[in-house]
């Protein structure tokens, strides 16, 4: 992505990698929370958009943020420390209700065992983000195909065994833990700089591919150009694309009660692709 080109100089790099992640803890936080209300727990977990920037966009997404080679604005000493803030009281309200939640025996019993995908049944579907690592696959874009920050900060990769609703659920809550560490501590330290690198001209008749870990995992651009550096083909992969025979092999002889933890567990796109 340009947004990395120069990420060593620039300070956009940083400034974008700290609204992804503070992204990825809001739905992290929100997807525990609609594990939690499928059972009847987690009644705190979970509001959607509830830690999310306010200067991030107008919509939910943070459509109007992220811009060619950049992002919208920079981040300031005091939006840093109110978004410091504000995070150390989500992780506190997040962190109560997801240890009652976990607490619980009767959530326990009902998550674990449900929904199970095996290491091998995961490997051979190419599965992908946490749904993948809540089955054994140690499988991280981040880690994998650093680039930009990445290459210089680096994310734990969390894992679990088991491949069930309980394990999908945990790997979540680490996700959100770590996402929430990486921003406490880009915050902490973000470059001064431009927020928005200057853009080359496309090259002509060139293949580029780029990968992201989303939310949900590995996210695949592929983009052609023809002669004139216009685009030809622009693909898009989606970790839904990959994952949804995932739930179809989890749901396989449960009871029709168990579709909605399986589901919510999984947290897919119903559009399929996310587009």
């Amino acid at each position: 992505m340009a947004v990395f080109a120069e990420a060593g100089k620039v300070a956009d790099a940083a400034v974008f990698q700290k609204f992804l992640f503070l992204a990825r803890f809001d739905f992290e936080e929100t997807r525990l929370g609609c594990i939690g209300r499928k059972f009847g727990e987690a009644r705190r977990v979970g509001q959607p958009g509830g830690n999310r920037d306010p200067t991030d966009g107008a919509s939910r997404f943070g459509r109007g943020l992220v811009r060619p080679g950049g992002t919208l604005h920079d981040v300031d000493d005091a939006l840093a420390a109110t978004l410091k803030g504000r995070l150390a009281e989500a992780m506190r309200d997040l962190t109560s209700a997801v240890e009652l939640m976990f607490g619980a025996s009767t959530v326990t019993a009902r998550f674990e065992g449900t929904g199970t995908v095996d290491r091998e049944s995961c490997e051979a579907i190419g599965m992908v983000g946490p749904a993948a690592r809540a089955s054994g696959v140690d499988r991280d874009v981040r880690r994998d195909h650093p680039g930009g920050i990445y290459r210089f900060a680096h994310v734990p990769v969390v894992t679990a065994h088991h491949g069930d609703v309980n394990s999908r659920a945990f790997v979540r809550w680490l996700e959100a833990q770590r996402s929430a560490d990486f921003v406490s501590s880009q915050l902490a330290a973000l470059p001064k700089g431009p927020v928005r690198a200057a853009l080359k001209p496309i090259r002509p008749g060139h293949v580029a591919v780029a990968l992201v870990e989303g939310w949900r995992g590995e996210v695949a651009h592929v983009a052609v150009t023809d002669g004139a550096g216009r685009f030809s083909r622009y693909k898009v992969v989606d970790p839904s694309f990959h994952n949804w025979f995932g739930l179809a092999l989890a749901l396989r002889n449960e009871e029709i009660s168990d579709f909605p933890l399986c589901n919510k567990s999984f947290n897919l796109s119903y559009c399929g692709h996310d587009l």
